[in-house]
């Protein structure tokens, strides 16, 4: 076999030389693309690191965003029943007992269909109406069947021997787990919509004040 690259005579060392020389020659063209491959690979891993990088950066925001929404969707609920209760006080003077709570905001004005949505899955256990009952005395709070028990005027609200009644209530909602009574429920006392920690603030605020 002609393993010469040039037309000069070459001695017999020189000849092996170049046939390994031409040998490598003639299989470096056999695998051309192997270069090309190698950097192709190389490109694909290195936006693989990028992209990896990229989500896990972006993760602990996804995440609170995440949160903000399901936060964002308890509060406008509360807001809602919140809103529902007010308007059935300012329209019979009283909000309704916790057996009928559903039953009764269901009779509100509802175009949007916000009030429905609100009360769907609502569980009634974790509302307590309740009234502070005015007097030349001492202030009487009633809740729970003493309200119940109580002479209630439609039109004026709960009237009885002790005066004047001021209609209040607590409704408790589930939070993202879905779960009555655990630590991320919310809190609605008397419109404020609060959280389980801000409730217990303003409770001891308020059992604090003379």
């Amino acid at each position: 076999m002609n393993c010469r690259l040039t037309d000069e005579p070459a001695l017999p060392s020189q000849r092996a030389s170049l046939c390994r020389l031409a040998f490598w020659f003639r299989q470096s063209r056999r695998f051309i693309g192997l270069r090309a491959a190698r950097i192709g690979f190389t490109n694909a891993t290195v936006v693989t690191i990028l992209f990896a990088t990229l989500i896990g950066i972006t993760v602990p925001a996804r995440l609170r965003q995440r949160r903000y929404g399901i936060e964002a969707k308890l509060y406008a609920r509360g807001r809602t029943l919140s809103r529902a209760l007010l308007e059935y006080r300012a329209l019979h003077g009283t909000v309704p007992p916790q057996e009928e709570l559903v039953k009764e905001l269901r009779t509100l004005p509802d175009p949007d269909g916000l009030i429905a949505e609100a009360l769907r899955d609502l569980d009634p256990s974790g509302y307590q109406p309740g009234a502070v009952l005015a007097s030349k005395a001492k202030p009487t709070a009633l809740r729970g069947g003493a309200l119940r028990n109580a002479s209630v005027n439609t039109s004026a609200g709960l009237t009885g021997d002790h005066g004047i009644a001021f209609t209040n209530y607590d409704l408790r909602l589930p939070g993202e787990d879905k779960i009555l009574n655990t630590d991320d429920d919310l809190f609605i006392h008397d419109g404020l919509v609060m959280t389980f920690t801000e409730f217990q603030a303003y409770f001891a605020t308020r059992s604090s004040a003379p």
